[in-house]
């Protein structure tokens, strides 16, 4: 999110009524709101819910990014399906009234190798001078 909203020169901004920082920008002519929850993944589904209640009531498109074990820097757009055990997205369909019916963006991150390895490969955070841009 931070990459695309630093392509587009929409900076995020922290909106506490979003629960995570927003971005604003025209894709393709199409406007499309960016949220980064400052919720634990595992809850996202808040900040996510907060955030389909706006863009619903102004008609604007709601997609909901997710990370996946595809290969890193993948990406891959899905309409709908369930969470896979992914608990992040188990909060956003229970907070979008177990409605399972919205776009994601899939964004692959790679995988450790080892499952024993995933909790922390997952949760740790990345220098910057590691981030591929």
């Amino acid at each position: 999110m931070d990459l695309l909203a630093d392509r587009h020169r929409a900076p995020l901004r922290e909106e506490s009524k979003f629960f995570g920082y927003t971005s604003r920008i025209n894709s393709a002519g199409e406007d499309v709101r960016l949220l980064v929850p400052t919720t634990f993944m595992n809850l996202s589904g808040k900040a996510v819910a907060a955030m389909a209640t706006f863009i619903a009531s102004t008609r604007m498109k709601f997609w909901s990014p997710m990370t996946s074990w595809i290969y890193r820097r993948a990406s891959k757009f899905k309409l709908g399906g369930g969470h896979g055990g992914h608990n992040g997205l188990k909060d956003i369909i229970s907070k979008l009234g177990n409605n399972p019916n919205f776009h994601r963006l899939r964004v692959g991150i790679g995988h450790p190798g080892d499952k024993n390895k995933v909790v922390g490969f997952v949760q740790h955070h990345r220098p910057a001078s590691r981030n591929d841009r």
